[in-house]
């Protein structure tokens, strides 16, 4: 082998690197544009948050962190039981749309718990 350096051209796509620079100006200008504002919390949409935890357990919806749809029993039960703690907790100081809202919702998971638990045992 000689000494003989190899030297290596280096070819740089400046058009692309142009366009991605020029992406995430567009995405920064839109993020400015449209802040990510949450709607304000109210009861509701916090049982829909229990309820949607429920549903994933009873293996009703897909699970985010796994992208599958898996029965956990324990979590199940211990998330309707919550919701049935919340609601004695709650007694008398619901609207009649919450207080309706809420019970719909807790017979609802409580027969589909029902449902999902005998269906596992067989």
């Amino acid at each position: 082998m000689t000494d003989e350096k190899i030297q290596f051209e280096k070819k740089v796509d400046e058009e692309w690197k142009q366009q991605a620079i020029e992406e995430k100006e567009q995405l920064s200008k839109q993020e400015e544009k449209e802040p990510q504002e949450l709607p304000p919390p109210d009861f509701n949409t916090y049982l829909a948050s229990l309820s949607a935890q429920s549903l994933i357990a009873l293996g009703q919806m897909e699970n985010p962190l796994t992208k599958k749809k898996e029965v956990n029993l324990i979590q199940a039960h211990y998330l309707i039981d919550l919701l049935s703690m919340l609601k004695e907790k709650t007694k008398g100081n619901l609207t009649r749309d919450e207080e309706d809202n809420f019970q719909n919702l807790l017979y609802n998971l409580q027969l589909l718990y029902v449902k999902v638990s005998q269906k596992n045992s067989r």
